[in-house]
């Protein structure tokens, strides 16, 4: 998974000077091994002796809904949970994991993702912090400086006019479990990445993977079916969220990048809307 590594900054050598205050039984300092993918933040892959880790410097730009005092609750919450990496270091600006080697799952795998996201939903948790994602539509709306594409103002105004089917009780959530933030480690699927996690209707944790991989009616009733949840009313509420998150992704990407080209996503969720109405 590693890339050649790019300049090593000063906050990554400032990290590795620290190395004896991270939660790990070193013999020396961690050296760079390479760049590791991410979309949000820097990522590195270091390593002492036998003992691999992988570096994360935060992005600053917290506008992307990120709240790093949950994250850092959520991680300390599930430290004895075999789907999510040890934590052995963070700070406000840091976070260093150990390293999870394996591949991404695929769709082959849809089983498996599904009981990760049931483990997960079932976790039991004290964050109070909850995700409305019909808010964080607004939240995005007001931190795009440009004004907002006609396009898109429409299919915000057409998917908020809509009512919201009654959600399950509020549960931990991932937010962001995505191929690229699970590692398939043989004996079980870890998930990395928690930055957006907090209290949630599974069924939109659930809609952002479904929706990202647009997963056709079997691969669908395979992913539920690992998960065992509560039915028809579980996959009523999915379809709901599936039109709500691409709208949210489209506003993602005209935050993180207003270069970026989102005019397939928007014509792709306009023929959307238009044909369900």
């Amino acid at each position: 998974m590693a890339k050649k590594l790019p300049t090593t900054g000063d906050r990554l050598r400032l990290t590795l000077k620290g190395w004896q205050d991270w939660d790990a039984d070193l013999a020396g300092q961690p050296t760079p091994v390479g760049a590791l993918e991410g979309k949000s933040n820097v990522n590195y892959l270091v390593r002492s002796g036998d003992h691999e880790f992988v570096v994360r410097l935060n992005n600053d730009n917290l506008s992307l809904g990120v709240d790093r005092n949950v994250e850092r609750q959520v991680l300390a919450e599930i430290a004895a949970a075999d789907f999510a990496p040890s934590v052995v270091f963070v700070d406000h600006s840091v976070l260093v994991t150990t390293y999870v080697d394996g591949r991404h799952p695929t769709l082959t795998d849809l089983a498996r993702v599904g009981r990760l996201f049931s483990r997960i939903h079932r976790t039991s948790t004290n964050v109070s912090l909850e995700l409305d994602p019909r808010q964080q539509v607004s939240d995005y709306v007001s931190r795009i400086r440009a004004p907002l594409e006609p396009a898109i103002r429409n299919c915000r105004e057409i998917i908020l006019s809509r009512d919201l089917p009654a959600p399950q009780s509020p549960c931990l959530c991932h937010h962001d479990l995505l191929f690229e933030n699970m590692i398939d480690a043989g004996d079980r699927l870890v998930a990395i990445d928690w930055e957006y996690a907090r209290l949630g209707d599974p069924a939109f944790d659930i809609a952002v993977f479904v929706e990202t991989y647009r997963l056709d009616t079997a691969e669908a009733a395979c992913l539920l079916s690992a998960y065992d949840g509560d039915g028809d009313d579980l996959a009523i509420r999915i379809e709901y969220y599936r039109e709500l998150y691409a709208l949210i992704e489209i506003l993602w990407w005209c935050i993180r990048d207003p270069r970026a080209a989102v005019d397939t996503r928007v014509a792709s969720l306009t023929e959307r809307l238009r044909g369900s109405l």
